[in-house]
């Protein structure tokens, strides 16, 4: 029986009043606050020039780190908004505004009307949930995608319904386009079909799932030579899980349970709660044991059984991914906030019909709630109309747009935004271990500027490869180095700076012939690499890497040990506090029985304390120094 217009009277005014609240909060963000929103507007673009790649790169390479799902979303508005015009905003109002309408058609039957609206208010006007309705992220695209495959597959109440089941599968391969991450619920779904014994309709769900979205994936094989980024990132993370200590990983899984079950429901725009890793584990087991009693009573109905079993598992599998992976947002745990209220509210309601004097306690918390999130939207809506965006720096950008050449080239943490607002080429890209690596890698690339820039919106990370240490570390190379670096542009009250990268094509060639040693020493020529390394610091006798290699060359060859030790003495001459200077050096001298070895690890050890370069060294240094 379908319900009458009037029933649906308080979803209605709840939508109304969300609408209300996300117009209000849409001046808060400009486009491109996060770099990855910035990413999906230029994406965009690049779709409507025929192309998925990156239009900030000089030589736009293809795109395969963002799946172009919400792009696809986003480009039939972009002729008539522009790139950065705030009539895009329609996209993600308008898609979390459906996505409510999606959770009430999901969850009928499950939840008393009182409770279903209760429901859709507290996820409508979740601070987390309303911030991002006027950001240009995926994450609304992604979350209604989730909930109409999840109400496409309740609706699948034959095994032989064909087209419903291929509507399944292109859900589902749309799901892993929005986001990669998506991905999960391929698997949830096909155990919930399994678990249900509806075999025909996972044969032809899971071929047109996979083939629907592996064909950007092969595209990228192609055109790359990897199916996606993550591919070698996930490679890479489980190396750096292995090498983490092991009260680093409990810490970042009490980040998780902390964010995902306690923070987003209740303070998600404040700063991550400090909880103890017993108390977040206790809270995220007794929300599953709530989940497991609320939907016990459904798993004994035949055909909400696959559905049920499907939504578990996707929660299960995602929480999953996100514990294993490094980084920690709030946003990452958005999909699961709709479930996880659900479960709660659907145990309150079990709890009360059990135990009616109940009904007060959980009256009184969600009270509380939706007090908590009126005040947290109230300050939302100031900040949102004050007179200054702190996160859009509008004076450097204008400065870069008029103040540099048209093919202008900078490296920057959010290169996407840059080019949003200037039409300047930019990039994120420039790995190195060291000062004088950084400074190769910029001149070849051809980058002509750095701007630095403080990282608001940084996850927290498991490993070494946090943002902000990597950038603090570009930042202290750039100070130290007047000559390679020339600072033109300064704003404190946007907290930016932009250095001009000086060519110095003597350097540049004294680094190749150090590469090329290096190569050589990897075959063992050693006469070779150290006659390059000659060439080399004839080219440019401070060439800091160019010393190393030769220490180094000399203790695995074991030839040259005293001319290596009189060029590191050198070298400590040229730059006393250089770590890897230090390190060599006491090596060298330990080789050759010199008791300045001891001190030498020593001053080595500290120097890297100091600066955090080199830090993947320190066990090596202390099993050396014997320490």
């Amino acid at each position: 029986m379908k319900a009458s217009p009037l029933s649906r009277r308080p979803l209605w005014i709840c939508i109304g009043a969300a609408s209300l609240l996300y117009l209000a909060l849409a001046p808060g963000y400009h486009i491109g606050v996060f770099n990855d929103d910035g990413v999906y507007v230029v994406a965009a673009k690049s779709l409507l020039q025929g192309s998925y790649s990156q239009l900030n790169h000089p030589e736009r390479p293809p795109l395969t780190l963002y799946p172009p799902g919400f792009p696809l979303v986003l480009a039939p508005l972009i002729p008539l908004t522009g790139m950065r015009g705030p009539f895009l905003k329609v996209i993600p109002i308008g898609l979390t505004l459906l996505s409510l309408i999606l959770l009430w058609k999901l969850f009928e039957g499950w939840l008393s009307p009182k409770l279903r609206i209760l429901l859709i208010s507290l996820v409508a006007f979740n601070p987390l949930t309303a911030a991002f309705s006027g950001l240009m992220m995926s994450e609304p695209l992604f979350i209604c995608v989730l909930l109409g495959l999840f109400i496409q597959l309740r609706e699948i109440r034959d095994d032989r319904a064909e087209k419903k089941a291929w509507t399944l599968g292109l859900l589902l391969g749309a799901l892993v386009l929005i986001r990669t991450s998506g991905v999960v619920a391929i698997p949830a779904v096909a155990l919930g079909l399994a678990l249900s014994r509806r075999w025909h309709t996972l044969a032809r769900t899971l071929p047109v799932a996979i083939a629907f979205c592996g064909l950007f994936y092969l595209r990228n094989s192609l055109v790359a030579g990897a199916s996606t980024v993550y591919q070698s990132g996930w490679g890479l993370m489980f190396q750096q899980l292995q090498k983490a200590a092991p009260g680093r990983i409990l810490q970042h899984v009490q980040q998780i349970l902390s964010t995902f079950f306690l923070q987003n429901l209740i303070s998600p725009m404040t700063t991550p709660f400090s909880l103890s890793f017993l108390f977040a584990g206790l809270w995220a087991i007794g929300i599953a044991a709530m989940a497991l009693w609320s939907v016990r009573e459904f798993l004994q109905v035949r055909q909400d059984r696959a559905v049920v079993i499907a939504i578990s598992a996707f929660c299960v599998f995602h929480l999953g991914v996100q514990i294993v992976w490094i980084g920690n947002e709030p946003r990452y745990g958005m999909p699961l906030i709709p479930f996880i209220l659900f479960a709660l509210l659907k145990g309150a309601e079990r709890c009360i019909t059990r135990f009616p004097k109940t009904r007060i306690g959980f009256a009184a918390a969600a009270g509380l709630l939706i007090a908590s999130y009126i005040s947290q939207n109230a300050q939302a809506v100031r900040g949102a109309w004050s007179s200054r965006d702190p996160y859009h720096p509008a004076q450097t950008y204008r400065w870069i747009a008029g103040s540099t050449a048209p093919d202008a080239f900078l490296l920057t943490s959010g290169p996407a935004v840059v080019y949003l607002y200037t039409n300047r080429f930019t990039t994120l890209e420039a790995p190195a271990r060291d000062a004088e690596g950084f400074y190769f890698q910029l001149l070849v690339q051809g980058i002509d500027y750095v701007l630095l820039n403080p990282l608001y919106h940084c996850p927290t990370f498991i490993t070494s490869q946090d943002p902000n240490r990597i950038w603090s570390q570009r930042k202290r190379w750039i100070l130290a180095d007047p000559q390679a670096y020339r600072p033109v542009y300064q704003n404190s009250a946007e907290a930016r700076e932009i250095f001009q990268v000086r060519p110095d094509p003597t350097f540049q060639a004294a680094y190749v012939l150090y590469l090329s040693a290096l190569s050589a020493f990897d075959r063992a020529a050693w006469s070779e690499g150290f006659e390059l390394l000659d060439q080399a610091l004839e080219k440019d006798p401070g060439l800091i890497s160019a010393y190393n290699a030769y220490g180094v060359g000399s203790l695995l060859s074991g030839k040259r040990l005293g001319a290596a030790l009189s060029i590191l003495h050198r070298a400590h001459r040229l730059q006393p506090n250089h770590a890897l200077i230090l390190l060599n050096l006491a090596r060298l001298e330990r080789r050759l029985k010199d008791p300045a070895a001891a001190r030498h690890f020593a001053l080595a050890l500290a120097e890297i304390e100091r600066t955090g370069d080199y830090a993947s060294l320190v066990p090596i240094i202390q099993r050396e120094a014997g320490l």
